[in-house]
């Protein structure tokens, strides 16, 4: 207990440059202020400040200790508080949430506020998400994948709509398929993976041929293959979830649209059925799922 003491008089030293200005605030007598700091020197084998007329002022030693118990002293002080009240306080454990960064940045942020617990973000591929769901690793998963077991719900939240985009540069706007079939014979493309099943069956189904563009650039992220259509790299076929802002302010053009020739993909919010009542899970679930 004495040391809790010390870090915590360390710790009003720190944040008010002066021991007798954290001796005022611990209310303590300024010999017992200077005592704790010297003690927990004493215990540290290193100053912790150093000392000035005008007040104290943190070794290097003194602000790494401090970056370390700043926050958990904080949450100790919070228990305690609570105990003295007779009250132990529950701790808020964080809400795990777990999706690609596209679609936490482009869809789940924006249902957040909802949400009466901290949130941990965790990124992975669609078949690690859904697998930590079950294992209780996560709490909710967003995917295009959903998950057919009785001890899950899935719900439908939202749907990767596409759009083909080019650089700004690009001026030309092709008045048919037939004459975006010819402009994009020999243009840059640019890709999340090589597979480019989307992007194949487009070309196949309403470009009339097989897809043998210049494939310039692949990158497991859409947000690094939209900044590639920005940079002036290639073309893309890109959710509008990722490219939406980018077409807005201009930073990239749609120069034939396509929305409604290529199919939605949806977007599964899962969750395992034994925590979808729980109000932080449930109000994410309803905070994601689209309105009417």
């Amino acid at each position: 207990m004495a040391r809790t003491e010390w870090l915590r008089t360390f710790v009003s030293a720190y944040q008010a440059g002066s021991i007798s200005e954290a001796a005022r605030l611990r209310h303590l007598s300024q010999p017992a202020a200077t005592s704790h700091v010297r003690s927990l020197e004493a215990a540290a084998g290193t100053p912790l400040f150093v000392r000035r007329r005008d007040g104290v002022v943190p070794t290097e030693e003194g602000r790494r200790l401090f970056a370390e118990i700043a926050d958990p002293l904080d949450r100790l002080s919070g228990v305690l508080a609570g105990l003295d009240g007779g009250v132990l306080p529950a701790r808020r454990s964080p809400l795990r949430v777990g999706s690609s960064p596209e679609v936490f940045a482009g869809l789940v942020v924006a249902r957040l506020g909802v949400v009466p617990s901290p949130v941990t973000a965790v990124f992975g591929s669609d078949e690690d998400l859904l697998a930590w769901v079950l294992r209780d690793e996560i709490d909710v998963a967003v995917t295009p994948t959903p998950v057919a077991r009785k001890a899950v719900v899935s719900d439908v939240v939202g749907h990767y709509r596409y759009a083909l985009v080019a650089p700004s540069t690009v001026s030309t706007r092709p008045a048919s398929l037939e004459d975006l079939a010819g402009e994009v014979r020999d243009t840059p493309w640019v890709a999340y993976s090589s597979d480019l099943p989307r992007t194949r069956r487009f070309w196949k189904q309403h470009l009339g041929r097989a897809f043998d563009a210049d494939l310039r650039l692949v990158a497991p992220d859409l947000r690094v293959v939209l900044s590639a259509v920005e940079a002036g790299l290639g073309t893309s076929l890109l959710p509008t979830l990722v490219c939406g802002p980018a077409l807005e302010r201009g930073s990239v053009v749609e120069p034939f649209s396509v929305r409604e020739l290529v199919e939605p993909r949806p977007l599964w919010a899962t969750a395992r059925a034994s925590v979808a009542d729980q109000p932080e899970v449930a109000a994410l679930l309803s905070a994601l799922r689209p309105a009417g």
